[in-house]
């Protein structure tokens, strides 16, 4: 004859749903944080690209102010 089949208590299955839950949480807090320091990074470089076309646009300000000035010993 035989054996029966034990069943699962609810007990057992819910003991596994929390751990899953939890690890699926921490994966999506994860992929979250990876998505903010990813668009932080993107921002911080598109900073500095900012700020090296400011000092190439004043450096060639100061470039043209120096070829068209008229020095002070003529005026």
């Amino acid at each position: 004859m035989a054996r029966p089949k034990k069943k699962k208590h609810a007990e057992d299955e819910q003991v596994d749903l929390p751990v899953k839950s939890e690890a699926e949480g921490q994966e999506n807090a994860l992929t979250v944080e990876i998505k903010m320091l990813r668009a932080e990074n993107q921002l911080l470089k598109d900073s500095v690209t900012d700020l090296r076309n400011s000092i190439e646009s004043k450096n060639m300000l100061d470039g043209w102010e120096r070829l068209h000035s008229v020095p002070e010993d003529l005026t």
